[in-house]
């Protein structure tokens, strides 16, 4: 009998565990969740600022990762200047369907 309480403690266990993995990892905790359609309007959203990132005269050299979530764009990496970094956010900015952009490029000597 204390063995089937032991394995069904585990069990119970387990299963809670996997719930809450798959609530951290599904972008369901902390108002993260997002529909299919959303989903997909995000990641044309990125594919559209990298092209357009990549094909700028000021912007093309520079290594720019791009990540969207519910049309928010963050811009993360190293560029040269303060100008690069100003002329990606204008890039994402004016890209259909964005609600704002987060600039986390760090300007410096290693950009």
């Amino acid at each position: 009998m204390k063995n089937l309480t032991f394995a069904l403690l585990l069990a119970l266990m387990g299963a809670v565990a996997a719930g809450c993995t798959g609530m951290l990892l599904g972008g369901q905790a902390g108002g993260q969740q997002q529909s299919s359609s959303q989903t997909t309007q995000d990641r044309a959203i990125s594919s559209t600022v990298q092209v357009r990132l990549a094909g700028d005269p000021l912007t093309g050299s520079s290594e720019i990762s791009v990540a969207t979530l519910n049309a928010v764009v963050t811009l993360k990496g190293d560029v040269a200047s303060v100008k690069i970094s100003q002329r990606a956010a204008e890039i994402a900015s004016s890209v259909s369907n964005v609600r704002s952009v987060r600039n986390h490029l760090w300007v410096g000597p290693g950009g």
